[in-house]
Formats: C-alpha cells, structure tokens, sequence
C-alpha cells in the first residue's frame, strides 16, 4: 500500500477495533457471502471483513475494487473463496449491523475461506 492508502488502512482499523460494524459500510448480496461485510478504504480499497463475534472481526479480504479487471477485483476474490457466483443485477446494501446494533455471524465461512486459500497455496507450490 501507498502512505495515503495505509495511513487510511490504520484509521479504519482503529475504528473498526472500537465501533466494531458500525464502522463498516454495508453488507455484501446473496446467501452465503451476506455474512461479510465490506468498507471503502480509499478510492478503490475495499476491506471485506467476517465476524466472529461482536468484538472479533477477521479481514478475509483486503484490495483493489476493478471492474473492468477481473483479475484486480477484491469481490472476485471473494466470491471465488465463498465458492458462490458473481452476482449479476442490481445488487442491495443492507448495512452491517442490524436493528441491534449487532453484526452478522462469519466465522465459519471465514474459517472455510482461509481453508480453500491454504488449499490455493498448496496447489500453487505443487506446479
């Protein structure tokens, strides 16, 4: 990351550590990736966050937002390790947190995320 980028990375993370989803945008469309929650960092950053719990959040992705570049798509990414197809249409923005104040609960598709990244690397090694 760029300065501009990080020093916007670290306030963002500093809020998120203290306001948890409220300092997240909205949440991302379609079952089962409507359990993460994404943020702008800056112009194109995205940060797609799951929680775990209130207090615990885990950055499962953190890049580049690129339409027109599929392979510069931090959604693509997403989707590819959620195992769940690009959605096509107008898409909703529900907002992070619900009527509660609480967010919605990740952890087990974050934890399967990390495994197919893992499952990547070793496919990756083995070429």
């Amino acid at each position: 990351m760029r300065k501009q980028e990080r020093n916007k990375y670290e306030a963002w993370l500093t809020q998120l550590k203290s306001r948890g989803c409220a300092a997240m945008g909205y949440r991302l469309h379609g079952d089962p990736i409507n359990r993460l929650c994404v943020s702008h960092l800056s112009d194109n950053i995205r940060a797609v966050v799951a929680f775990d719990s209130p207090t615990r959040a885990t950055i499962v992705a953190l890049g580049p937002h690129d339409a027109a570049n599929p392979d510069q798509d931090v959604y693509r990414l997403v989707y590819l390790l959620a195992e769940v197809e690009v959605p096509v249409g107008k898409r909703t923005k529900p907002p992070c947190c619900d009527g509660r104040g609480m967010p919605p609960d990740g952890s087990d598709l974050a934890e399967e995320m990390a495994a197919r990244i893992h499952q990547f690397a070793k496919a990756g090694r083995r070429r």
